[in-house]
């Protein structure tokens, strides 16, 4: 109608290129706003240590927008946060372990079965080095063993010694005195003083001649 009408030239000369800064413009809120969800989603699994996820989400968003925020920040860090995480796991299950192995021993300990009881704090020890008191148990524990073995041979030397120190005294009683002196002699030789094995050794020969 009237092509040179005011600045109708300029703003068709215009017009192509601020459709496409328009265009622009709408496209980058767009990947601002999907940069955002992303971002958020990444920083909230960061704050509850699921680094590996938080990982994903942040190379995410630096795909889509560079430099957003504090991507940066956070992918820098977040490799030896993954690491730390593993290794604070790996410690746990380590201290779990121990305490396993130290309640296994403590409990074979107060019953006196010092041999298990060793091998639970060498377990212990072996997979949480310098946990608890495990240390001051092991420098100990042998000295235990070997008292306990010699408790243990008492024990049983003193069932046997009993019964023939019964046997012996029955046979006194009975008059058999050269039955019971030979009982007495095999108390002596295992069980010195044994009693009143002593006392009855010191008069059986007098006994034996009264008998004869």
């Amino acid at each position: 109608i009237y092509p040179n009408y005011k600045k109708a030239a300029y703003y068709r000369s215009r017009i192509a290129d601020d459709s496409r800064a328009h265009s622009q413009s709408v496209e980058r809120q767009r990947v601002e706003k999907d940069a955002e969800v992303i971002y958020l989603q990444a920083l909230n699994a960061y704050q509850k240590e699921l680094f590996e996820d938080a990982k994903k989400n942040f190379v995410k968003v630096a795909s889509i927008y560079p430099d957003y925020k504090q991507t940066a920040f956070y992918l820098e860090r977040v490799d030896d946060d993954i690491i730390r995480k593993k290794e604070k796991v790996f410690e746990e299950v380590q201290r779990k372990q121990a305490e396993t192995f130290y309640a296994q021993a403590m409990s074979y300990y107060q019953a006196a079965d010092y041999e298990k009881a060793k091998v639970s704090f060498v377990q212990a020890e072996t997979v949480a080095p310098g946990y608890r008191d495990v240390i001051d148990y092991l420098q100990n524990i042998d000295i235990d063993i070997q008292r306990k073995k010699m408790e243990d041979e008492e024990k049983v030397l003193r069932a046997q010694v009993d019964g023939l120190y019964k046997e012996a005294v029955d046979l006194y009683q009975a008059a058999k005195f050269m039955e019971a002196k030979e009982k007495f002699v095999q108390i002596d030789l295992k069980y010195h003083d044994y009693k009143d094995t002593g006392k009855y050794l010191a008069r059986i020969d007098g006994d034996i001649d009264r008998q004869k």
